[in-house]
């Protein structure tokens, strides 16, 4: 689910669900995104690709809320792509209480991230490198 993607001067995670976001697979997805977002040493921007989310319920969006409470508690920015109508309507709440902008293809998405300081090339060089033990 979760993979790396590097430009010349930005990177960033991007989080693309192949089935939607829907109450049975809420706590994976939150789980499944957490574990790798603790795995990385620095602090990278988060996309969630929305592309197959034709529909979120109550308890959906309110793991989303708490997945995005973590994320922006650990200063990442978060954007969201492709995303539709009905699901921008139902998640209207949450885009405005986390700040977060919604682009339609790659271009906005690096855009977006030129707005911020996410200028490190070296972080390109490895594939989403463990955290050391402590």
């Amino acid at each position: 689910m979760p993979s790396k993607h590097c430009t010349k001067k930005h990177n960033y995670l991007l989080i693309k669900p192949e089935l939607g976001l829907y109450y049975s697979a809420s706590d994976y997805f939150n789980m499944e995104v957490q574990k790798t977002i603790a795995s990385i040493d620095y602090t990278i921007p988060v996309v969630f690709n929305c592309i197959n989310f034709f529909h979120v319920d109550y308890t959906s969006k309110q793991t989303l809320k708490h997945l995005l409470s973590a994320l922006r508690s650990n200063n990442h920015e978060i954007i969201f792509s492709h995303v539709s109508e009905s699901v921008r309507e139902t998640l209207q709440e949450l885009l405005e209480e986390f700040c977060i902008q919604c682009c339609e293809n790659e271009n906005e998405i690096l855009d977006a991230l030129s707005y911020g300081s996410f200028d490190d090339d070296e972080a390109c060089t490895s594939l989403l490198p463990h955290k050391s033990p402590v």
